[in-house]
């Protein structure tokens, strides 16, 4: 966040232990509410780790309840405006866990912010030595790149990020991040 000038927003949970339950819920409720975005990106619905995959479940709900006004967080909030866009990055490897490619709805050019990019990634160092030990990765950089390189190629760009949009009831249908960039 520091290094593009964003505000960070942290609904708390360690690594590998993010669960769907409803202290979690509530928590993502209250970020989703301070936040009140009107585009979201998630970790997609099927990814290598449950924790993903229950962080993009959390965020699936608390975009949608986020302007409920009943729905108490636990702390007073105001409600969203709007269920806003939701959109799950692509998977590492672009593929779900059986190895099925993941259905895009768009692809943005990278290219030009790829060190930005980088120089991010970079602050989350603490994930060079789980990704070195399990995924025999020693280099989290080099595969976020590698990633990118992969995306654009679909995508017809050297460095692409490839998003898929939920279109689910009551959500957006209007693909919003493709009309803006």
């Amino acid at each position: 966040a520091d290094v593009i000038g964003a505000r960070f927003h942290f609904a708390g949970g360690e690594d590998l232990e993010v669960t769907y339950n409803e202290e979690y819920r509530r928590r993502a409720v209250r970020v989703m509410r301070a936040a009140n975005p009107t585009i979201v990106f998630t970790h997609p619905p099927m990814d290598y780790l449950v924790d993903h995959e229950e962080t993009s479940r959390l965020v699936r709900n608390a975009a949608f309840i986020g302007p409920v006004p009943n729905y108490d967080c636990g702390t007073p909030t105001t409600p969203t405006a709007r269920i806003p866009h939701l959109y799950y990055a692509n998977a590492i490897g672009g593929h779900d866990i059986f190895g099925r490619p993941l259905p895009l709805s768009c692809a943005v050019d990278i290219s030009a912010v790829l060190e930005t990019k980088t120089r991010m990634l970079a602050c989350h160092a603490s994930q060079r030595e789980w990704l070195r030990v399990i995924m025999q990765c020693d280099e989290y950089l080099d595969l976020m790149r590698k990633s990118a390189a992969n995306d654009g190629r679909r995508a017809g760009v050297a460095h692409a990020e490839g998003f898929i949009q939920h279109r689910g009831e009551g959500h957006p249908q209007d693909n919003v991040l493709k009309e803006l960039l």
